[in-house]
Formats: structure tokens, sequence, C-alpha cells
């Protein structure tokens, strides 16, 4: 349980950074929290510019995440 709190606040912390630096070059940023699978989703200007995916694991296929931080 510790590791995976590590785990999730660190992906937090990379999230928060991203979120920061694109907003600060005048991008939307909407930001999703999924936590059954410790991800979150950046998705950019409503969609325009594709989504962002920060994971510890790889994603599925069928999914349009464009960018995967892993």
């Amino acid at each position: 349980m510790i590791k995976s709190l590590r785990v999730r606040n660190e992906i937090k912390k990379k999230a928060d950074y991203i979120i920061k630096r694109l907003k600060k070059e005048g991008i939307i940023v909407q930001r999703y929290d999924c936590f059954t699978t410790n991800s979150i989703y950046l998705k950019l200007d409503y969609g325009v510019i594709n989504t962002i995916r920060i994971s510890v694991y790889p994603g599925k296929k069928h999914l349009s995440s464009r960018y995967n931080l892993l």
C-alpha cells in the first residue's frame, strides 16, 4: 500500500508539472485521475491536440491516447 501511494504521488507530481508548463503556453488542459489504475489523462484543448496519459503500465491499443508517459 505504501508503494502504491508513492507511485500515485509521483504520477500526480509529473501531471502537475506538465499542466503548469502547458498552461503557460496557453493550452487548455482537462485532467482526469483514474484511481483504479493510478493513471492520469490530460486532454489538451478539448481533445484537439490529443491526450497525454501518465501511468505505470502500458495502455490498451484501442484507446486513443496519443502520448503515453510510463
